[in-house]
């Protein structure tokens, strides 16, 4: 016998003691509190069964949160990827003027508005978080970059972009549009 048990016994006892019912009576009382203690015990096993279910059901929500939240990310970042191909060759074009021959013939204020506006397109490109990529000297990766040409070079080592004929754009590790390049033999 538990000394639970045992201790719920002798207070039993101390109480019909106390009290000077009769046997029946006590035995009576006795029934009752045992009753009492199944239905305390059933109640106990309840509430961890209610707890457990809670606390289950709690950590569900917290993973679907999460699981939401992800997924929302990565639809912002592909809505982003969408819009911005649209974009991109509106960038090509004024990258195009600012670097061809007629460039210097244009008056200074349409050079700079015009820069201006390249600049403002470049750091909302920024805010959503966009990077231009592709250097000559970088070194040719595959899963970036898209080789069109390969050429030997005297100043540059195998396997290092000579040219950039187009930027590369990506947001994170996600490539909206590969450089296109030239790389050395």
């Amino acid at each position: 016998m538990s000394s639970e048990a045992k201790s719920s016994k002798d207070k039993q006892q101390e109480i019909v003691e106390d009290i000077n019912y009769e046997p029946e009576v006590a035995d009576e009382l006795s029934l009752k509190i045992d009753k009492l203690k199944k239905q305390l015990k059933e109640c106990k096993k309840q509430k961890q069964e209610y707890l457990d279910g809670w606390q289950r059901a709690q950590a569900d929500f917290i993973n679907i949160k999460k699981e939401n939240s992800e997924k929302f990310a990565n639809l912002k970042k592909e809505a982003v990827s969408e819009v911005l191909q649209g974009f991109l060759p509106v960038l090509d074009s004024f990258d195009m003027a600012l670097f061809s021959e007629s460039w210097n013939e244009l008056d200074k204020q349409w050079q700079d508005g015009i820069s201006g506006i390249r600049n403002s397109f470049l750091e909302t490109l920024k805010s959503y978080g966009v990077e231009i990529y592709g250097q000559e000297g970088d070194e040719f990766n595959p899963e970036i970059h898209e080789a069109t040409e390969q050429r030997k070079s005297e100043n540059f080592e195998s396997g290092k972009i000579i040219a950039v004929l187009q930027k590369g754009y990506k947001i994170g590790d996600r490539v909206i549009r590969p450089a296109r390049v030239v790389v050395a033999l």
